[in-house]
């Protein structure tokens, strides 16, 4: 067991300059570009934990969220302002693929069921193929907590949305006579065909199109499409959406391993990350999107991925980087990043013994998962945008910027600077404007 030397209090000070110095440097001079400065020790300090520890320190990375914990008020007041329907119940169509789309149409479908007054089944989904990741749909459908915490779900419901009734399946009395709805279908005025431009007409629109559908018995139970990049954010008040994606959190072995990561790159790699917000001058996280999958799409190749990852990681001034370890190009990546004084290591490399093992039983999915919780608190973060998984720890991170909401895909993105998004937190490699969809409707 390696002796960790507690980071004294200048050195973390000497750290923070640079960092403001650089973020503005880096943004010529613009004030609302500086990341927030972060002193994990003396937070630590104040709240009686060791972080120096690892049991403390792996705990305080799982019992604070970057953005902090749930916070229901928002929640509760959008529920109370609607109707509720006690013979309504509405369940979430199975989603396919990955994380990304998943976690929005599970969010999305709870949207909807708030906007109806209904009440809401635990979803299933369809999981990618093991074998073959680029077959997004394996015929198979997997649990709920197969990436997510139900648990913790069902309680932030209960605390956010009292009004509504949980059911962790679908009562047998409905099963066979579930009414199929593609939601936006119900408004003339969409967004590329999916994002809804009126979203306060939807209700009376529903309730119409309700009533002229025959039912059985008490109980009504409506199967809503796959909803995916659905419903507008701007229809909800910023206090609301910030936080309305936390009612969803990954199940605790993932979370686990991401802490027992973010504690390995601390100890082994000496940079001063911490469990509370974002560590300024910690490390930098590339999300490298190569896989069998976005190759076959016809994604950005490595070639432009990685020339853009680096470049940023020096621009950031970043030395330790922590890249998405999807395919066996992260190798190609760290022996590139070497040649520029680059450090890159990735979760295989930081875990080991029965954590290791632990990791290499999950699906290449669910080991996914513990890449975004350590993304989620790098000092910089970079993606692309063809990525709905890099979009949702971008426009995540982005819930801690101090700029305007839409500042990060409209002023602050330059005419020509190749980038769909860029704040103090996160860089998203593309075109401005080019994934509307997702600044649109990608709830954080």
């Amino acid at each position: 067991m390696p002796v960790v030397r507690p980071f004294i209090r200048p050195a973390a000070v000497f750290l923070a300059i640079c960092s403001i110095l650089f973020m503005v440097s880096m943004y010529h001079s613009e004030p609302s570009f500086v990341q927030e400065v972060i002193f994990p020790e003396e937070i630590a300090l104040e709240k009686g934990v060791d972080i120096n520890q690892k049991e403390q320190f792996v705990q305080a990375i799982l019992d604070n969220e970057i953005d902090g914990n749930f916070d229901p008020k928002a929640f509760r007041k959008v529920c109370s302002s609607k109707k509720w329907n006690e013979q309504l119940i509405f369940v979430c169509g199975a989603p396919q693929g990955g994380l990304g789309n998943i976690r929005n149409v599970f969010l999305t479908c709870v949207r909807y069921a708030i906007e109806a007054g209904a009440a809401f089944v635990v979803p299933e989904f369809i999981p990618r193929d093991t074998e073959d990741i680029s077959l997004l749909n394996s015929q198979k459908l997997v649990p709920f907590t197969h990436f997510f915490n139900q648990t913790q779900f069902i309680h932030n419901m209960r605390e956010g949305c009292p009004e509504m009734k949980m059911h962790t399946t679908i009562p047998p009395t409905i099963k066979d006579n579930l009414i199929p709805l593609q939601p936006q279908s119900l408004l003339k005025e969409v967004f590329a065909g999916t994002v809804l431009l009126h979203a306060e007409q939807w209700r009376p629109a529903f309730d119409k199109w309700l009533a002229e559908r025959p039912t059985k018995g008490n109980l009504v139970a409506v199967e809503l499409a796959t909803p995916l990049l659905n419903f507008p954010l701007k229809y909800d008040t910023q206090a609301f959406t910030d936080n309305f994606g936390r009612i969803l959190q990954f199940t605790y072995p993932q979370r686990r391993l991401a802490a027992t990561v973010l504690w390995a790159l601390r100890t082994k790699f000496n940079v001063p990350v911490g469990p509370w917000k974002i560590t300024p001058s910690a490390f930098f996280g590339a999300h490298l999107r190569v896989a069998a999958d976005a190759k076959k799409a016809g994604w950005t190749g490595y070639d432009v991925q990685s020339k853009f990852l680096l470049e940023t990681a020096e621009t950031a001034g970043l030395s330790t980087v922590y890249v998405t370890s999807e395919s066996d190009l992260a190798a190609t990546f760290k022996k590139d990043a070497k040649k520029k004084n680059i450090m890159v290591t990735m979760k295989e490399e930081l875990l080991e013994g029965k954590d290791l093992e632990e990791l290499n039983k999950m699906t290449w999915d669910q080991r996914g998962l513990v890449d975004y919780e350590v993304l989620l608190r790098s000092s910089m973060f970079a993606g692309i945008e063809l990525s709905s998984f890099t979009w949702n720890v971008a426009l995540r991170r982005h819930t801690l910027s101090r700029q305007g909401y839409r500042d990060a895909w409209d002023t602050n993105v330059k005419d020509g600077e190749k980038l769909a998004m860029k704040d103090e937190y996160s860089w998203v490699f593309g075109q401005k404007h080019g994934r509307e969809l997702f600044v649109e409707s990608m709830w954080p």
